[in-house]
């Protein structure tokens, strides 16, 4: 799961298109997602799996690419 942090996009909040739902928050399987006023990724505990992009209702929540993906146009 280390390694994989810096091969797979991370999920990001749009703060403009967030209503703060919480259904991010709720649905996480893993618990890194905590609300402080908007959602607040907890990198460390997120396995990617990327149910709160998918399930987000005002689709808020984007995919980052990691450094290395842009460093080797991943």
């Amino acid at each position: 799961n280390s390694v994989k942090k810096y091969f797979t996009e991370k999920p990001i909040v749009n703060e403009e298109k967030c209503s703060k739902c919480a259904t991010c928050s709720k649905i996480c399987p893993v618990s890194a997602i905590t609300m402080k006023g908007y959602p607040f990724f907890d990198y460390d505990k997120c396995i990617r799996c990327y149910n709160c992009q998918e399930l987000c209702p005002e689709k808020a929540i984007y995919l980052e690419k990691t450094k290395l993906q842009k460093m080797f146009k991943m």
